[in-house]
């Protein structure tokens, strides 16, 4: 027995909103894949954090630099 005759069985039809079943199958596939991979990446720590001087402006970075001579 197919995936086809099987889901024809259980729910009697196999489209939905004039498109098949296997796209909807799909399209929830790659969702699930894309919340994975989001987060996978945004649990990882960076190799390199930014330091503090990193996210100021350059001039302010020049003048914090300037004065710790």
């Amino acid at each position: 027995m197919s995936f086809r005759q099987l889901w024809i069985y259980l729910f009697g039809t196999s489209e939905w909103l004039g498109l098949d079943i296997g796209f909807y199958v799909s399209l929830g596939l790659v969702v699930l894949l894309i919340i994975l991979m989001n987060i996978v990446f945004w649990s990882l720590k960076p190799l390199n954090p930014p330091t503090a001087t990193d996210k100021l402006p350059v001039s302010a970075a020049k003048r914090e630099q300037e004065e710790e001579k």
